[in-house]
This record gives structure tokens, C-alpha cells and sequence, in this order.
């Protein structure tokens, strides 16, 4: 049976004779102990003393297996000393390995690639550097560092079981909110303030026509329905002051001046009844505004980074490959776009004035903002709402290892008992502390850790409150511009019964 490389046969059992008649002990070569043997069984009297071929991989003996992987926040995390050496590794992929260092009874010894190599690429005639090079060359055992599973690397390395699964996502700045005197337009959508605008006007100009009409027939109209005496009031004769009155009904400011004539008082009631649903409306809903951040509209679809022609920015270029193969006609546009990197420092300055946005699975996204991103509670990094392409994550394994079957085994228990999702927030927490501890000792004033979470807190609760506030549309608000309609109508109407029964009454007389 073929074993991994440079471990020869992955079975082997040999015979030695005891010196007692028809009986012989078997030895068999040890896994990942070089060349050492160890007894297997004794045959005697036609039976073996125990199985001739037990499993030698479910418990390793504390064989060392090394590990491959480089610092790959959050799935690898290096804890440092003072000094900057690396303490001892933690996060996602390092829990993974031992767990199953744990279960299988076996010795992690860390190994790094070559600085900048990370995960490896075919560099030509099939051979790999980084990861994938070690696995290959026999300088490492297993590889860990949030590695996709991916087609192209199949014929070198094997795969163990995938214990996470992750999708593509766009990192963008988040756009600075907007200043806080737009929220007094912000109650009202744009054509509900035309709207609005349209029933000052016009309220203004029913005012002035009543009036100037009441005024010139009032020979003809019936006294019946003069309030006061002296006809219709001078104050409404003006299509000015009759605007002014209009514009302070809609700011609800009392008026002194009250009209004559009954159709000018239906029609003012009306008016007031409208102007107060508006001013509810407006004030009820300014408030929610006035107390919640306003972020303006941003990218959010592939679509749109396509359209703005931004920068996609990558770690090396496996993310390249991935938008050039996808069917969406935006995406493989992206890939046009698409520029590698080996230095992350590069790309956050881009991201951060809107020139570039970053690709990579969303667990280190979010991982990436809640450490580096974040301060107070407010992100200046964000995640865009559309993502594309999932992908399973696993460990990398030399071509045909005997340790697969069992790693496979004991990473189905991890899924499911929910280990890797709880992996994931034990090292965020981690990650974070490291950092604060990190700060203070360089002199730095950051606010205690609690402090911190509470502020992200309530920035989160403003965030929901204000999924749930809306400008209010003319849909919203169009039972008040049917009242002003009807108010405007029924104004005319008590004018036309005025004049009706004013000339019926002038007729009588001249009779």
C-alpha cells in the first residue's frame, strides 16, 4: 500500500521465529516514527495472539506531524512577546489541528513558507513554492491557513473533509454619515415636498379667488350666509396676504382675521384640518431623524462596482481566477480590474478614500472590521450586501496520506457539535485583548474593552432603528391632499349656492 512521501510503505510486517516449534512473532513498521518497529502478534498454534493488521492511525503515539501555515487573521493568529517573537499560534485552523492532535494523540510542530509565498502557486514543470510546496516536497504534513478548496491544486496536495464554508464578499469604506441639518428634508421624499408645495400655492390662490369673487357678487349672493357685516374682508382681497395666511395655516401660527363669508370659513376649516395632518406628520417623523445617524446611499451589487469602474483588490491572485470563471457577465468584467497584492497595508489606504474595494471571504471581512476597522463603535470599513461564490475551506494533506480517513472522521464530530463557529468568536475575543494589551503597553489612551462594546452596541441599535425609519412618500400622504382637494372644491360649491340662492332672492324682489 503506498503512503505519504517519504514514509515508504504505509504497511509493512515482518516475521521473526521464536525458536520454539511453530511459533513466529510479527513486527510491523511504525507511521511517522521513521524506521522504528514495534511487535505486532504471535502465531502459535494456528491462531495469531492479536489482529495482524490493526489501525495505526487512531492513536499516533505522539508521532510529531508538522503544520504548515503563516499568520492568516482570524483562522491564524500569532500571539507575540515583547519583543515581537511569535509566543504560540491561535484561531480557527490551529483549533482544528489541535482537536485532532487531541483525539488522534499527536505533536504539532509549526513550519512557515517562505515570507511571501503563503498559500503557493504552480511556478512551472508542476512544481509548487508556499504551502502547497512544502506539502509536496515532504516538508510538511498538513497545511492550514483559511485555504479554499480548489480544483486546481487537487493534483499536488489532497484535501482533508472541509470544516467551514465561506462566500466571496466586497469590502468598501463606509461614506461618512450625512450632516445632520439635511435631516430637516429628509421626514418628506422629494415629490411629497413638490406636493406639498403645490397645495401652498393653490390653497393661496383659492383663498384670493373666493375672496376677490364673494367680493364682486356679493349684490347677487344671499345674505343668508354673510357672517358679519361689510362683505367679504379686505385682508383676503390680496392675493398676497391671502398667500401669507395660507403659509401660516401651514406652519399652524394663529390667525387673528377671520373671513365673512360661509364658503371662505368651510373652506379655511379644511385648510387647517390639512396643514395640521402635515405638520404631525413632518414633526412625528423629524424626530426619528434628528436622533439616528444618516448614512447615504452606497455601492451594494457587483453591478454597481462595475458600473464605477473602482479597483477590486486582492491577497496574491486566486481571486482573479474565481471572478474570470464566474458566469455573471459583471463579474468577469471585475476580473479585468482585478489587482494582486502580497501587502494588505497597500490596499486599506485605497479602500479607505473609495478607490479600491477588497475581496475575500466574509468571516475574515468581518474579523478584519471588528479589530482594525472599528473604533467606538463606528466602522470605517463595511461589507457589501452582495456576495457571490462559496466556497468550502480545508486542510491541505500530502497526495494520498493515511491520516485522511481519520482527520475526516473527527472533523464531521467538530461540525456537529458547532466547535468552528465557536472557534471563530473565541479568537475575535482573543484577537482583541491582544490588541488592547498591545496599545497599552505602547502608551496608547484606548477606552476599556467594555466601554468599547457598549458604544459598538448602541451604534448597532441606531443602525436597526433606522432600518425601520422611511421618508414619507405621497403614497403615505396622499388622505391629506385629498382633504385639501376636497376642502377646495366644497369651498366653491358653498360659493355657487351663495350666488344661486342670492339671485334667486334678487329675482323675487324685482317681481
Amino acid at each position: 500500500m503506498a503512503g505519504p512521501m517519504g514514509l515508504g510503505i504505509c504497511h509493512q510486517v515482518s516475521q521473526e521465529g521464536t525458536g520454539r516449534p511453530g511459533e513466529w512473532e510479527f513486527y510491523t513498521n511504525g507511521l511517522y516514527f521513521g524506521r522504528k518497529i514495534r511487535r505486532l502478534s504471535t502465531w502459535k498454534g494456528g491462531t495469531f495472539s492479536s489482529a495482524l493488521f490493526p489501525d495505526k492511525l487512531a492513536n499516533l503515539q505522539g508521532a510529531t506531524l508538522r503544520v504548515v501555515t503563516f499568520e492568516f487573521e482570524p483562522s491564524v493568529l500569532y500571539f507575540r512577546e515583547r519583543d515581537g517573537k511569535m509566543k504560540y499560534p491561535y484561531g480557527i485552523d490551529i483549533e482544528v489541528v489541535s482537536a485532532l492532535s487531541t483525539v488522534l494523540n499527536f505533536t504539532l510542530e509549526f513550519v512557515e513558507p517562505p515570507p511571501g509565498e503563503l498559500w503557493g502557486e504552480d511556478t512551472g514543470n508542476g512544481s509548487w513554492n508556499g504551502m502547497v510546496g512544502k506539502l509536496s516536497q515532504n516538508e510538511g504534513d498538513i497545511g492550514v491557513a483559511n485555504l479554499f478548496l480548489t480544483l486546481g491544486r487537487l493534483g499536488v496536495i489532497d484535501y482533508s473533509a472541509p470544516y467551514d464554508a465561506e462566500v466571496s464578499c466586497f469590502l468598501a469604506r463606509s461614506d461618512p454619515p450625512a450632516p445632520r441639518w439635511k435631516s430637516l428634508s429628509l421626514p418628506f421624499q422629494g415629490e411629497t415636498w413638490l406636493a406639498i408645495l403645490g397645495g401652498l400655492i393653490s390653497s393661496g390662490c383659492v383663498l384670493y379667488l373666493l375672496a376677490i369673487a364673494s367680493q364682486r357678487c356679493s349684490s347677487s349672493l344671499s345674505p343668508w350666509f354673510l357672517l358679519t357685516s361689510g362683505g367679504e374682508k379686505k385682508f383676503f382681497q390680496s392675493f398676497l396676504t391671502a398667500s401669507q395666511y395660507a403659509f401660516a395655516a401651514h406652519t399652524l401660527e394663529t390667525q387673528v382675521t377671520q373671513p365673512a363669508r360661509l364658503n371662505m370659513r368651510i373652506f379655511i376649516c379644511v385648510l387647517w384640518m390639512y396643514t395640521f395632518i402635515i405638520t404631525t406628520a413632518y414633526s412625528s417623523n423629524l424626530t426619528a431623524y434628528l436622533t439616528v445617524v444618516q448614512t447615504p446611499v452606497s455601492m451594494e451589487t457587483v453591478k454597481e462596482i462595475y458600473n464605477s469602474k473602482t479597483e477590486v483588490s486582492g491577497l496574491g491572485g486566486f481571486f482573479r481566477g474565481a471572478l474570470a470563471s464566474s458566469v455573471d457577465p459583471y463579474l468577469q468584467g471585475l476580473a479585468d480590474r482585478f489587482e494582486a497584492y502580497g501587502d494588505l497595508n497597500i490596499v486599506w489606504p485605497k479602500v479607505l478614500k473609495g478607490r479600491a474595494v477588497y475581496l475575500h471571504n466574509r468571516q475574515f471581512l468581518e474579523f478584519l472590521i471588528a479589530t482594525q476597522f472599528t473604533n467606538k463603535g463606528t466602522s470605517s470599513m463595511r461589507i457589501m450586501k452582495e456576495c457571490f461564490s462559496p466556497y468550502n475551506i480545508a486542510m491541505a494533506l500530502q497526495r494520498h496520506s493515511p491520516v485522511k480517513k481519520n482527520f475526516d472522521k473527527v472533523i464531521s464530530w467538530m461540525l456537529e457539535s458547532g466547535l468552528v463557529r465557536r472557534w471563530f468568536l473565541e479568537s475575535l475575543r482573543q484577537s482583541r485583548k491582544s490588541k488592547e494589551t498591545k496599545t497599552k503597553r505602547e502608551g496608547g489612551d484606548e477606552e476599556d474593552a467594555d466601554k468599547d462594546e457598549e458604544e459598538r452596541s448602541r451604534t448597532q441599535s441606531q443602525r436597526n432603528l433606522h432600518d425601520g425609519v422611511i421618508p414619507l412618500s405621497i403614497d403615505h400622504m396622499q388622505g391629506i391632499f385629498f382633504i385639501l382637494s376636497f376642502g377646495s372644491i366644497l369651498g366653491v360649491l358653498i360659493f355657487s349656492i351663495e350666488l344661486f340662492v342670492g339671485g334667486a332672492q334678487t329675482r323675487r324682489v324685482e317681481k
